[in-house]
């Protein structure tokens, strides 16, 4: 029951997972695709003047800035979004109405807070997950797979959903 209820918290507030995945569309796939157009017309605009030019290697490095544990692009958003998670999520408690409704339901108040709690990471997790395997499958299908560090995506993944726990809570 309490994945249903968390699920139902979300579908209420649909427009912020929506938001986020707008944003994460931009930020992850879509800037992907550019960084590997712009390194491969490096290497074949300026291939006569770059004699040890590796193109292998500046392509994950310029993947990692995209995708990876110290991408300062993908932090910044994820602290906005866990920030609105949180507002959005618990603004029922500011309002007395809500307060004294909830406070009537025979259910733990720290479970209510947790659902909501949980229901701002699920809205965070969801549409970043699905933009990271969007954004691999476009590494994959532009030929460059060999550019993934998968060590730097599933270590960025885990300390972004880290992070974003320890905001809201």
């Amino acid at each position: 029951a309490s994945c249903s209820s968390i699920l139902g918290i979300v579908r209420r507030k649909i427009w912020l997972p929506a938001l986020w995945f707008i944003t994460l569309l931009f930020a992850l796939p879509v800037q992907t695709a550019m960084r590997i157009q712009y390194e491969r017309n490096y290497a074949l605009d300026y291939r006569d003047f770059l004699l040890d030019y590796d193109f292998l290697a500046q392509l994950k490095t310029s993947l990692a800035q995209v995708y990876g544990a110290h991408s300062i692009l993908l932090m910044v958003l994820l602290l906005i979004v866990a920030l609105i998670s949180a507002l959005v999520y618990t603004n029922y408690m500011h309002k007395p109405r809500q307060v004294d409704f909830y406070h009537s339901q025979p259910v733990l108040r720290q479970r209510l807070l947790a659902h909501h709690l949980l229901a701002g990471l699920v809205t965070g997790l969801i549409p970043y997950l699905f933009n990271l395997l969007l954004t691999v499958l476009v590494v994959v299908l532009r030929g460059e797979g060999a550019a993934l560090q998968w060590g730097g995506v599933l270590s960025g993944l885990g300390e972004r959903m880290l992070f974003c726990l320890a905001v809201e809570a």
